[in-house]
């Protein structure tokens, strides 16, 4: 249940770019995890899936779960391959290879990103 949640917080954050409490800041950690928390269990599946229908429906999925109840891979399977979650990953693929070929025919190259 865990990891299949987990892996829906990564496709979700790939198909925005962000979670909503990327930007938490706090005076400790503790503070920070704790109002991380409170935004997970507050937070509803459509708002954080923007309305991605196939992937709230595995959040929906994992949700149901026991914890060590085994989840239904051929529903996560049919969900994640419906065709309107691949065509706009497709489209967003796209977008963003014309994005680098303009800025290459511009001269402008990619900078290494400092973490």
């Amino acid at each position: 249940r865990d990891d299949i949640t987990s892996l829906c917080y990564t496709l979700v954050y790939l198909h925005r770019g962000d979670l909503p409490w990327m930007q938490v800041t706090g005076t400790s950690k503790e503070a920070v995890r704790s109002q991380i928390l409170e935004m997970k269990q507050t937070v509803t599946t459509d708002d954080l899936c923007n309305g991605h229908a196939s992937l709230a429906a595995c959040f929906e999925h994992a949700q149901g779960l026991a914890f060590d109840e085994r989840p239904s891979y051929e529903f996560l399977r049919a969900s994640l391959a419906s065709g309107e979650h691949f065509d706009q990953l497709e489209e967003e693929a796209d977008e963003a290879q014309a994005s680098l070929a303009l800025r290459e025919s511009c001269g402008i190259t990619r900078q290494k990103r400092i973490v």
